[in-house]
């Protein structure tokens, strides 16, 4: 509050008490007195601001850097001599070098602070690699020759969409993938541990067979010394050591399974179950166009498209939102919503160019172009296995490949190749809605996403809309180990089971 006198601040306080002072009393004067005070009526020299007070202390703060700077060359030049001080008493090349790993991500953590928010779940998932690494590096016996290396974090970090299901005593590892019977295969995962409600589905109670729980298992010091999941009880490779981890992704004695999907049936499994359920009239639509919603309109249940919507729309405009939500209903709309449009598409204006920090500043209208141009909407239900699934080295890796399509067939082959009675004892039997079926003997527990093939000819009207999608899943096509061929709208289950009698 010092500040001279004569600033507009001081001259209002002034003229506030000073036609009153004499009439107050001592209180008032006293205050009169401390508002004279914060003035500096008599300004003394050290409040006087003039140019050479401006370069002198700017020449005082130069010093102090230039005096700070080469005292902390001063001390770096020590302790470079030093070396143990960044090293332990013993330590092994390779060690070293993962070592030298942690110290970059450490380094990498530390320059990136200052990000904005939008790289947040970046330097989140920085840290969680910062703290697999530090465990590798405690492993003193690690020979970099191993196939699984510490930055494999599809094996080594949990994640309840990534992390692979382990069951030691028939050695399968499993990578179960959404949309392409998950469930169906955790819940053999479950029944092979011998857990008597293995096939309890019931979303968001304890036994749902997708909800895990990870609890860590500490001893009387508090160091973490194992963890399970409390929910549906599987095992992940999250939970063994880096050792243990790469004998199960090179011995041949271990069986590294997935089953695949043909993408045009899987992204449309995916549109048929996460679309948004709200019946959206036409009336509702008119006061959209017409701005008249100030207030998020209650879609439910599911979520995934509807927050894309939100993400994409300008900041609070909610009648864009509802436009975008209406427009992802379609299947066409869906794939607006999720496809990264390649350079040069001649169906896309230049003007739809804009980024989307324009498109939220400008507060356009709503436009399927729009979603077209904008970052696609992401979620492992629907994007292609080769983007998220494992590190492109893992797949070289996987000895056995089963297709939804023939899903019978194969999880037959897979129960024999275990071992000669696994078939009998958890897939022959047990299964479907009374247990009286073999496993993926009925549409139900194949397609349980609303019977995609029932819907097929429905969506896929037109040819172009085939090449669209095709085009999409480029990247699984393309993966020599995933097993997919290109084949037209319908076509996939024959093809697979004569191909599989061969």
């Amino acid at each position: 509050l010092r500040r001279p006198s004569g600033t507009p601040a001081c001259l209002l306080l002034q003229h506030r008490w000073s036609a009153t002072v004499h009439q107050t009393n001592s209180s008032d004067r006293t205050i009169n007195q401390r508002v004279n005070g914060i003035c500096k009526l008599q300004l003394q020299p050290a409040y006087t601001t003039t140019a050479m007070d401006d370069v002198t202390q700017r020449k005082s703060l130069i010093k102090l850097i230039v005096l700070t700077v080469l005292l902390l060359v001063s001390l770096a030049s020590q302790f470079s001599f030093d070396a143990s001080f960044y090293q332990p008493e013993t330590v092994s090349s390779s060690s070293s070098s993962a070592s030298m790993n942690y110290r970059i991500i450490q380094s990498k953590k530390k320059a990136t602070s200052t990000t904005t928010a939008a790289t947040a779940k970046q330097l989140k998932y920085s840290h969680k690699q910062k703290s697999i690494i530090a465990k590798f590096n405690k492993v003193t016996n690690h020979n970099n020759s191993l196939f699984v290396q510490p930055t494999d974090f599809s094996l080594l970090s949990y994640n309840e969409a990534t992390t692979p299901i382990v069951n030691e005593e028939y050695k399968l590892v499993l990578f179960a993938n959404p949309k392409i019977g998950s469930t169906v295969l955790k819940q053999l995962m479950r029944r092979m541990m011998g857990y008597e409600d293995y096939d309890a589905n019931t979303w968001g109670k304890e036994k749902y067979p997708h909800k895990c729980g990870m609890v860590n298992v500490t001893n009387e010091n508090g160091e973490v010394t194992g963890s399970y999941c409390r929910y549906n009880g599987l095992n992940y490779t999250s939970q063994f050591s880096i050792q243990q981890v790469n004998e199960m992704m090179t011995s041949d004695e271990w069986t590294r399974a997935t089953f695949v999907r043909d993408p045009k049936e899987r992204v449309l499994s995916a549109f048929l179950m996460l679309r948004p359920r709200l019946d959206i009239t036409p009336k509702m639509i008119k006061r959209a166009k017409r701005g008249l919603y100030t207030k998020r309109v209650d879609y439910g249940p599911p979520p995934q498209l509807r927050n894309c919507c939100t993400k994409m729309a300008p900041t609070g405009d909610f009648n864009w939102e509802l436009l975008c939500v209406n427009h992802v209903q379609t299947f066409e709309g869906f794939l607006d919503m999720i496809e990264r449009v390649p350079t040069g598409d001649d169906t896309i204006t230049s003007a739809d160019y804009n980024s989307r920090r324009q498109l939220r500043a400008n507060k356009e209208e709503f436009s399927p172009a729009r979603l077209r141009v904008s970052e696609p909407c992401k979620d492992i239900h629907w994007q292609p296995l080769n983007d998220w699934r494992m590190e492109l080295k893992l797949f070289s890796r996987l000895n056995f490949i089963g297709h939804l399509e023939t899903a019978q067939n194969d999880i037959h082959r897979l129960l024999d190749r275990l071992h000669h009675d696994a078939w009998e004892k958890f897939g022959s039997s047990g299964w479907g809605e009374y247990r009286n079926e073999s496993m993926f003997e009925s549409s139900s527990t194949v397609n349980h996403a609303r019977n995609t093939g029932v819907h097929l000819k429905e969506h896929y009207t037109r040819d172009d809309i085939e090449q669209r999608v095709e085009r999409m899943y480029n990247a699984d096509y393309d993966n020599e180990y995933l097993d997919l061929e290109r084949l037209k709208i319908g076509e996939a289950e024959s093809f697979y089971e004569s191909r599989a009698w061969e």
